[in-house]
């Protein structure tokens, strides 16, 4: 038997309080827990009222509270063909209830009833006294107000109301009304001696008896074994057996609880009673245990609790016999204490560990719920023992509301007899600033992981990954998706099904990044806003994506699942193409050019300023013969065939696809950089002849390579290539084979326009100083910003470069070449002195370098 329990159950309110997980709580990483008798008293009647009338207290105008007490004292509703108050027509929502209350004379009979005013402490006593039979002990008393205010208190219906005069709360208006169910039935004799009976208004009304005691089992789990029968429809408070409906009570389990049951044994209610004292260990790894006592440890304090020498573990809501050291060796999790009769010693201790699942897909013919990163992790519900519950928030769903992508943490008891599952959906958007052993740092701010995004998605994401991250309800990470704003540009120029599996559609593209791609359908690939199996993705992509510009987002398995495809200029964008697309091939008159067009001309086609140009060799054999390039290489730069388009959520980028007549495309933005110290001519013993042989500066090494004969060693400007200029190249052998001058040392330290090398060299923002330009001040190396007064020193310095080894200082006045560490900059200069230019390597499949030219 499965026991579903009740949708929003407003009796375990309290204990859904002290069961679930704060977030709040990590920033002390425990919390101890004492209920007041006022909030108590407001739990109690939250799930009272419910029972009795079926839905909440309604509220606090006159007439939603006079409609609450005309229920309880089942008056039903009196229908009249002259209204009893002109303001109460019979067709207003609670004109039945309003005119039985007056019939009843809970409430006095007269021109006008004012429903929608908010009804005032006093008004309220004097109702709830007339309600319980205690009107004549008011008259007796003085009648209105202070008479009632008498019964009231003599009544005990006053009990946790804090309301002093004026309009009542919400909280004491339902105090007020539970209180009125729990008073005691009153006779007045003849001389007004009160005489009060031992029977409530409860017991007398609706034979409904109220009681404490340990909640010590239930249908699904007990204090005492983990063999319980799941078929009972009994708990056990104390040593009262009481049947149940449509709630097993497991989340009440060793709470102290008040209960209501009716004639026949049947419970009405629970609550967690105020005799509880709750202490919860977020981690346990933020707690101690030695012997019968438990360290917290806080930030700033800590705290030590006693077990009781009795004390009873429960693991996931079920009973073990486990040591409690033994199963928290087991995971981190959440530890909940329970002194339930508040002696100062912990009676329960409820272990919490959780397991996580994305869903890929559920099966309803087997109630499978299938884990999209490993089998091992889906969970069977196909057995008729397993009593299980699915929460989305407070309300509980079916089997059949589980959706793909949901993330669930679930809650297995020892046996697996007991499972319950929360949805997930507290998530937050940014960006990986760092990583440490202590978590992830978003936005920088530090998250801690679960095991479960240690395992499956730690190793998917590096810095500068932006996405969402769905947290537990410690506030943990559990999973993680790429942003829908993150997908990249890519040139497609082959989609084919894999030799060794049919099935296996395999898409090579050529990234924005200058990466050669190789990436595998996802089973569905969701293509221009629509979603597609892979078969028919793999029609789709050979039809509009082939040898074109798409966007594309990998999901978290690196399978490629979401792809754009262009729209010509010319094309409507029809509704099933998503409204963020923007990726529109511009169609000219001519689209192939072959010669160097007006870039100003071309204005309204893309933005000059961030254009990416992807560049294709017209007899590319090797996806390695590809570049991606800036906007520079218009300008030098030769190139065949060209198509435009206009890309980028708000249209401001541009990108061009050309076919590139350029002789050395594996140069250009991947070889390394190397800084030349000298260049002279050797006898090379290997090839038997002298040949031209050049040493210097690369990755913070010197080395050395001969120049094949047919590579030229001469710079754009005819000279021969000399002390600190930078060059690139491939070599085979140690023998460069290609290679261009990538920055003339003579010519004011500017690189060749087409190249990716990045020089900072802006305007003058103060005397003396350049922005983009590294100075040493004191000994102490900065780099200016853009900014007028801004700069960054060595420490931030390091945002720009990723391999900090890889630095070196060229002085052009003592023709010196020194390399060291970031650090080792300082060590380097004068003080005072400055360096030239600051460059960074952007296009290199490697690390970054950097290079500080002095003079």
């Amino acid at each position: 038997m499965k026991f579903l329990k009740k949708t929003v159950a407003v009796f375990l309110i309290l204990a859904t309080g002290l069961f679930a997980v704060n977030t709040a709580w990590a920033e002390d990483a425990y919390t101890v827990t004492e209920l007041t008798a006022r909030d108590a008293a407001i739990n109690e009647a939250d799930a009272l009222l419910a029972a009795l009338l079926g839905h909440p207290a309604r509220g606090t105008t006159r007439a939603e509270f006079v409609a609450d007490v005309a229920e309880l004292m089942q008056l039903g509703e009196a229908v009249s063909e002259t209204p009893v108050f002109s303001d109460v027509p019979a067709t207003s929502e609670y004109a039945g209830y309003i005119n039985a209350a007056a019939a009843a004379g809970v409430v006095a009979a007269g021109t006008q009833f004012r429903p929608d005013d908010p009804i005032t402490i006093d008004e309220a006593i004097t109702i709830i006294v007339n309600m319980i039979g205690y009107a004549d002990y008011a008259a007796y008393a003085g009648g209105y107000p202070n008479g009632y205010r008498a019964a009231a208190e003599y009544a005990q219906i006053l009990t946790q109301v804090q309301t002093v005069s004026g309009e009542i709360t919400a909280e004491d208006a339902k105090i007020l009304l539970l209180n009125a169910l729990n008073s005691r039935v009153l006779e007045l004799s003849g001389s007004f001696d009160q005489i009060v009976s031992d029977e409530t208004f409860l017991m007398q009304n609706y034979d409904i008896t109220r009681m404490q005691g340990i909640l010590n089992e239930t249908p699904v789990n007990s204090l005492y074994t983990s063999e319980v029968n799941y078929d009972s429809v009994l708990i056990h408070v104390g040593d009262t057996e009481l049947k149940m409906t449509d709630n097993n009570y497991a989340d009440l389990l060793g709470y102290n609880v008040t209960a209501y049951y009716d004639g026949d044994g049947m419970a009405v209610s629970l609550t967690a009673a105020r005799n509880n004292r709750v202490a919860v260990a977020e981690d346990w790894d933020k707690a101690e245990m030695s012997g019968l006592n438990i360290v917290l440890h806080g930030e700033e304090k800590r705290e030590t609790i006693r077990l009781d020498e009795a004390y009873v573990v429960l693991y996931n809501g079920g009973y073990t016999t486990e040591s409690l050291e033994a199963l928290l060796e087991q995971a981190s999790g959440q530890v909940e204490f329970i002194d339930n009769d508040r002696n100062g010693r912990y009676d329960v201790v409820k272990v919490q560990i959780a397991q996580y699942i994305v869903v890929e897909d559920t099966s309803r013919a087997n109630e499978l719920i299938n884990d999209k990163n490993a089998a091992e992790n889906s969970i069977d519900l196909s057995d008729p023992d397993i009593n299980y519950t699915i929460y989305d928030g407070e309300e509980v769903i079916r089997f059949l509301d589980i959706q793909e992508d949901d993330v669930y943490e679930v809650y297995k008891s020892v046996d697996g007899k007991i499972i319950t599952a929360y949805k997930l959906s507290e998530r937050i958007s940014g960006v990986i600033s760092s990583t440490s052993a202590d978590g992830v740092y978003i936005d920088d701010v530090l998250y801690e992981t679960t095991s479960y995004y240690d395992t499956y998605y730690a190793d998917k994401v590096v810095m500068g990954t932006s996405g969402t991250f769905v947290l537990s309800q410690s506030g943990k990470l559990v999973s993680f998706e790429l942003d829908a704003t993150e997908m990249k540009y890519a040139y497609v120029y082959r989609i084919v099904r894999s030799e060794e599996d049919y099935t296996n559609i395999i898409v090579r593209m050529f990234t924005e990044d200058g990466e050669n791609l190789t990436l595998n359908l996802a089973d569905r690939v969701r293509m221009d806003g629509s979603s597609y199996k892979k078969e028919a993705a793999y029609s789709y992509m050979l039809a509009f994506a082939e040898s074109e510009l798409i966007r594309y987002r990998t999901d978290a398995d690196g399978l490629l699942k979401y792809v754009d495809t262009a729209e010509e200029q010319d094309g409507i964008v029809t509704a099933e193409k998503p409204e963020d697309n923007s990726l529109t091939k511009c169609i000219f008159a001519q689209d192939t050019f072959q010669y160097k067009p007006d870039m100003a001309a071309m204005y309204p086609y893309f933005n000059i300023s961030s254009t990416k140009v992807f560049v294709i060799p017209p007899s590319a054999a090797t996806a390695e013969d590809y570049i991606v390039t800036g906007n520079s290489f218009f300008i030098d730069g030769t190139y065949g065939g060209m198509t435009v388009y206009d890309v980028g959520l708000s249209g401001t980028a541009g990108a061009v696809v050309v076919r590139s007549d350029d002789v050395v495309p594996e140069i250009a933005g991947r070889a390394p950089s190397f800084v030349i110290e000298s260049l002279t001519q050797e006898y090379n013993e290997e090839e038997e002849e002298v040949m031209y042989i050049v040493y210097g500066w690369q990755d913070s090494k010197f080395t050395s390579y001969y120049i094949d004969d047919s590579v030229a060693v001469t710079k754009a400007s005819g000279e021969t290539l000399g002390f600190g200029d930078v060059i690139r190249f491939t070599a085979e052998n140690g023998i460069i084979k290609k290679m261009e001058c990538d920055l003339d040392a003579n010519e004011n330290v500017f690189a060749k326009n087409n190249t990716s090398t990045a020089i900072f060299n802006g305007g003058v923002v103060g005397v003396g100083y350049q922005f983009g330009r590294a100075y040493s001040v004191e000994g102490q190396w900065v780099y200016m910003t853009d900014s007028p007064t801004g700069w960054y020193d060595m420490t931030r310095l390091r945002n720009f470069i990723v391999n900090t080894n890889n630095i070196a200082i060229v002085n052009l006045t003592d023709k010196t070449i020194k390399t060291g560490t970031l650090g080792d900059i300082k060590t380097f200069s004068n003080n005072g002195s400055g360096g030239d230019v600051l460059l960074l390597r952007q296009r290199d499949l490697g690390a970054l370098s950097l290079i500080v030219y002095t003079r």
